[in-house]
């Protein structure tokens, strides 16, 4: 059963992107270059005791962050889950492996193709799905986004279903469906915030305005 948080903190930690989609609320890209230390991250959790803590690591793409596996395994080292954002399905399979052994609830949420802007790579989406069905972990799961996918047949055949968001069956309930998983609202007494690369801090209801000012950053 998924953990009710009583912590979560959303951080944009990078602002690239090796992609430039028009429906990207971080205004992410090519040509942007910041991006979180592990220090900073570090900081930025210290400052939220609590004993069931999520946080999320998005931008931007994780994948271009110089040291991503630190961050990775010092969020969990540190006693948070972790929701990773990526479309990097590389960085996905090396996720799990840091996941798996070290307890904790978590989570990777991968979108495929937008308007046919981000590249879908279906059999290994299949092939990381059959990886983490494989582990037989509980604690892990797969959210995957296939809105306005240019590939729905492939991946209705394959399982998926468009319009959603899927998780690997057996696994916890998920999150809400369609582009509001990106608003994290806090439920249950769950303090939220979201830290943009520049490390100033919003309220997690805010989310509208934290990407605002994540989009005017290089």
């Amino acid at each position: 059963m998924k953990r009710i948080y009583d912590q979560h903190v959303s951080l944009f930690l990078v602002a690239g992107c090796p992609n430039e989609c028009d429906f990207c609320l971080a205004g992410a890209g090519p040509t942007k270059k910041s991006f979180m230390s592990l220090g900073d991250v570090e900081r930025i959790l210290s400052d939220h005791p609590g004993t069931w803590r999520e946080v999320s690591l998005g931008g931007g793409e994780p994948a271009l962050h110089p040291d991503v596996d630190g961050v990775i395994l010092g969020c969990r080292d540190w006693g948070w889950d972790v929701l990773l954002h990526t479309n990097d399905l590389d960085l996905s399979r090396r996720a799990v492996g840091m996941f798996t052994g070290r307890g904790g609830m978590n989570s990777l949420s991968i979108t495929v193709s937008f308007n046919d802007r981000i590249v879908t790579d279906t059999e290994g989406l299949v092939g990381l799905r059959k990886y983490i069905e494989g582990l037989g972990d509980p604690r892990i799961d797969l959210y995957v986004n296939v809105f306005d996918n240019p590939h729905n047949n492939d991946l209705i055949d394959m399982g998926f279903r468009p319009g959603s968001i899927v998780k690997v069956p057996k696994y916890a309930l998920g999150r809400a469906a369609g582009m509001t998983d990106a608003v994290m609202v806090p439920t249950n007494g769950m303090s939220g915030h979201i830290y943009t690369t520049d490390l100033v801090k919003f309220p997690v209801t805010d989310y509208v305005a934290a990407c605002e000012h994540q989009m005017s950053l290089d």
